[in-house]
């Protein structure tokens, strides 16, 4: 007899949809994304972890500074940013990291913490 925990059911159900979506973005991809926008989305992926560290340090001291916080203070809800204010950094974040992706690409295939790792593991 197996005992079936209603995590696995339900971890089940979410494999299954993660696996749906997979095939049908890239069935997607395949058909239809040859124009310039997916490969210039592609570059920037090709940088994902510069992209990871960068968002993370910026934010980290552009938010604790907008907010005049130390870097590890506890978080004091009176003092927090609108959330406009906080899509509006991120849609200049967004637009800021694109082009930057779109100039380093000219020059090289992978991002500069992706070349970093990439020396220190060969």
């Amino acid at each position: 007899m197996q005992i079936i925990s209603p995590f696995s059911t339900l971890f089940n159900q979410y494999n299954r949809i993660w696996i749906n979506v997979n095939c049908f973005v890239h069935v997607y991809q395949q058909i239809y994304c040859t124009s310039q926008i997916c490969k210039r989305f592609g570059q920037n992926g090709q940088m994902t972890l510069t992209h990871y560290i960068s968002h993370l340090t910026i934010g980290l001291v552009f938010f604790s500074c907008m907010i005049n916080q130390g870097y590890f203070a506890k978080i004091n809800p009176s003092k927090s940013l609108s959330p406009m204010l906080i899509f509006i950094i991120s849609l200049l974040y967004f637009a800021c990291s694109y082009y930057f992706s779109k100039l380093w690409a000219k020059r090289f295939k992978h991002g500069p913490f992706e070349l970093l790792l990439r020396k220190m593991s060969a």
